[in-house]
């Protein structure tokens, strides 16, 4: 999540939510691109070459595998995707997280794909934030984005305010200068889809106003859709049996579709 760490952060997940989401049409269609290595979820092995998405995860995720919102993901996807899941907490200790090497790496990543992309990049939490970055830095190297209960205004929320000598109790120094250098609601360039509950809080992910605010200023290319009594974690979204687990696996499956579909005012995807 996008909260201020503690020295010894542990992900908390949450099964306890209520759900109501605009149906969104279930949308098809993903061809091109490709894969080569790592990660894969729900896949035999095959020398057939697979469109590659990228899942970024949250922060403080000790095993992003198991993560309940990648499983989700690659249960949708099935084996015609390949999900890449790197963390950006080498070594799995969240105080060695640095992102601008993080963000060089997916660069380099995406680039030696044949197709030279990734076909999507989904993001949970304070991995929505990183993917809404790394499309406005690359556009070239992102076909669509699907944030979910992304953290924004994270340094406003965290760090505004505190002396310097506090950080190190928390984060690592250079992780609080990085985190400040990048922007705290990145311009969206790319077809973004974005789901967020009405229950998530700053002190997890981010104030439902908040998020609205963002897709408000970037609403050509960004769709949002607020899930009533949700919280941070998704939960029923991300279970098959779950209430309105057809819009979010909607949504999935819009993150991967090629070709010119209309979401919210978006007119070019």
């Amino acid at each position: 999540p996008g909260h201020l760490p503690s020295s010894r952060p542990v992900l908390r997940r949450g099964w306890s939510c209520r759900a109501m989401l605009a149906p969104l049409a279930a949308l098809a269609g993903a061809r091109g691109l490709a894969a080569t290595r790592v990660a894969t979820v729900g896949a035999t092995a095959s020398a057939e070459v697979r469109p590659v998405v990228l899942y970024l995860h949250g922060l403080g995720e000790d095993d992003v595998d198991t993560c309940h919102v990648r499983v989700a993901i690659a249960r949708i996807l099935g084996g015609s995707f390949e999900v890449r899941s790197p963390t950006y907490h080498p070594g799995g200790d969240i105080r060695t997280t640095r992102f601008n090497s993080f963000l060089d790496a997916l660069r380099n990543e995406a680039r030696e794909l044949p197709a030279g992309r990734f076909a999507a990049v989904i993001g949970w939490s304070m991995g929505a934030f990183l993917a809404a970055v790394f499309q406005e830095q690359n556009p070239d190297l992102v076909g669509r984005v699907l944030l979910l209960a992304p953290a924004i205004d994270i340094v406003e929320r965290n760090w505004d305010g505190r002396p310097e000598c506090e950080w190190e109790k928390y984060m690592p120094k250079e992780y609080v200068l990085e985190l400040k250098a990048l922007p705290a609601r990145p311009t969206i360039k790319r077809p973004t889809l974005c789901l967020h509950g009405d229950k998530d809080t700053d002190s997890l992910g981010s104030d439902p106003w908040r998020i609205k605010q963002w897709a408000a200023a970037n609403d050509k290319l960004m769709k949002l859709d607020i899930f009533e009594g949700v919280n941070h974690y998704l939960d029923p979204l991300t279970r098959p049996n779950g209430r309105n687990h057809t819009q979010f696996k909607a949504a999935v499956e819009w993150s991967v579709a090629q070709g010119n579909v209309g979401v919210s005012r978006c007119q070019i995807f």
